[in-house]
């Protein structure tokens, strides 16, 4: 009786730990930067991402791999319940699924974050308004966002904020904004959410590769929407400067 139900409960192992992952990469915004940040020492980790997100994978880094290897073993014995063809069949699946799991999960990632954006997009379509009714010329302070500096002089395109205002208590705030000659514009977003951008863009404009008012480019990687001409934008990295005249 216990050969028969052995390997369901290694199966369950399993299919419960891939759950976990997949759902704490979805709601968990440090998720990504964490599995980024797997080879540094343990003190740092601990430090950064907290005992907790240390505790959780250490716990799938110990009984992923041993689960596993129970059931691969299995197959080599005697008993007929783990060398059967269903349960070759199924570990082959679990292991094309933590395959697919660590190639997919920033995709994961990226889907949880714009979940969470939709969220948000209430609160800067309130920022959002004011700018499109009045978009700075120089140096100054907007309730919504606080003091800024805006570049380059003259025609300023962008909108460095001094004070980054906070969009939720988790800490996701905007530094800078860009408008674009369609009249888009393009928070930058920093803190816990940070390295991305939430963008409203009119119905003639779409996310697309910019340049921005410091002269710096930025490459269009991915773009998700969030309803009312938002978007969710990633860029691959910002590049490196154009080369100034003379």
């Amino acid at each position: 009786m216990t050969d028969q139900r052995s390997p369901r409960i290694y199966w369950g192992v399993q299919v419960l730990l891939l759950s976990s992952i997949v759902a704490w990469a979805y709601l968990d915004p440090q998720f990504g930067l964490f599995a980024d940040s797997l080879n540094l020492p343990l003190k740092i980790l601990a430090s950064q991402f907290g005992v907790s997100r240390l505790v959780a994978g250490a716990v799938v880094a110990v009984l992923a791999p041993a689960t596993m290897l129970r059931l691969l073993v299995g197959m080599a014995g005697p008993s007929r319940t783990f060398r059967s063809l269903g349960a070759l069949l199924v570990i082959t699946t679990l292991v094309g699924l933590w395959c697919g799991l660590a190639v997919g999960h920033p995709t994961i990632s990226w889907l949880g974050k714009r979940a969470r954006m939709v969220g948000r997009v209430d609160q800067l379509e309130s920022i959002a308004r004011s700018l499109r009714e009045d978009w700075p010329r120089q140096d100054g302070e907007i309730a919504e966002l606080g003091p800024y500096m805006a570049y380059p002089f003259g025609q300023p395109s962008t909108l460095i904020l001094l004070t980054p205002p906070q969009l939720t208590r988790d800490g996701t705030s905007v530094s800078a904004v860009e408008r674009t000659d369609s009249g888009a514009l393009l928070f930058q977003l920093s803190g816990i959410e940070g390295s991305d951008w939430a963008e409203w863009h009119p119905e003639s404009s779409l996310p697309q590769s910019f340049k921005g008012g410091l002269g710096d480019l930025h490459q269009l990687s991915a773009k998700l929407p969030l309803g009312h001409g938002w978007y969710l934008v990633r860029y691959a990295g910002q590049l490196q400067r154009e080369p100034s005249a003379g």
